[in-house]
């Protein structure tokens, strides 16, 4: 059944809003799948929030002209289900699962980034680990040696030294001590110029912003790109074929987490922040 004008319009302009939001794209001929077969894999994309719609491939290249995505129009020809996915992997990953298991769904092309992918390129793109699986193996990889130095200078050094300028202030006001102000003092300078050098240099091997604000927004303030991103940039390019494979490789060099969750006085807390 053809479309009227304005329902090709109304099916432009859906389209046109989801490829606005989106970061990939993934192609594939479902020429041969059944009707149940198509609905499953419809349900399987809307749990994962991917856009999966059989489209007239005209009205489709209508869409993503003037888009990252229009990269791939001319792969858009025959019988195609376009997946749209605001994830940078999850169009490719519902489409490529289901063609494991069922041959009549063939891969075809795709796009992320303004790249095309070939069908290699999206099976490659959706071998990457899902957004929370690779957030949590970079996690992993950040409990490093310099993470445990961060955790020793502001749990132990710099808390005791802390605790040494509240005695010694303490120890000012009394009268065994009467005359040695200015040495106190100066002791006490020099404590509050060792706390401050060692809650820089903490700050600096372990970012506070990584357990403000998490680790994606750790990432993000550090000026990276990404971690996903870069990984999927070097799918498109052709640079390796599974994305988890270079996982450590990728990573900022200075991006080391230290979550400041441990038990610590009020008061101390003040001074060292």
């Amino acid at each position: 059944m053809s479309l009227n004008r304005n329902e090709k319009a109304a099916v432009v302009a859906d389209v046109s809003a989801q490829v606005a939001r989106s970061q990939t794209l993934a192609l594939a001929e479902y020429r041969g799948l059944t009707v149940e077969h198509l609905n499953k894999l419809r349900v399987d994309a809307r749990a994962k929030g991917v856009y999966l719609h059989v489209l007239k491939n005209t009205l489709a290249r209508r869409a993503v002209t003037g888009t990252p995505f229009e990269v791939a129009a001319g792969s858009m020809s025959g019988p195609l289900i376009y997946g749209f996915s605001e994830d940078a992997v999850a169009a490719a990953k519902v489409i490529a699962d289901f063609a494991r298991g069922n041959d009549k769904l063939v891969i075809k092309a795709g796009a992320y980034g303004g790249k095309a992918l070939d069908a290699n390129g999206v099976k490659a793109l959706a071998a990457i680990p899902s957004r929370e699986v690779l957030l949590s193996q970079v996690a992993g990889l950040l409990k490093s040696p310099v993470q445990r130095i961060a955790a020793d200078l502001h749990d132990h050094i710099g808390q005791a030294l802390v605790l040494i300028k509240l005695r010694l202030r303490e120890l000012q006001s009394e009268a065994i001590f009467a005359g040695q102000e200015e040495t106190i003092g100066e002791v006490l300078l020099l404590l509050e110029q060792t706390i401050r050098y060692t809650r820089d240099l903490t700050g600096t091997i372990s970012p506070p912003v990584l357990y403000e604000l998490g680790l994606e927004h750790g990432l993000d303030e550090g000026r990276e790109r990404p971690v996903i991103d870069r990984l999927v940039d070097a799918v498109a390019e052709g640079e390796m074929e599974h994305g988890a494979d270079a996982l450590e490789g990728q990573l900022p060099p200075h991006s080391v987490s230290h979550p400041r969750t441990r038990a610590c006085p009020p008061e101390i807390l003040r001074m060292m922040m």
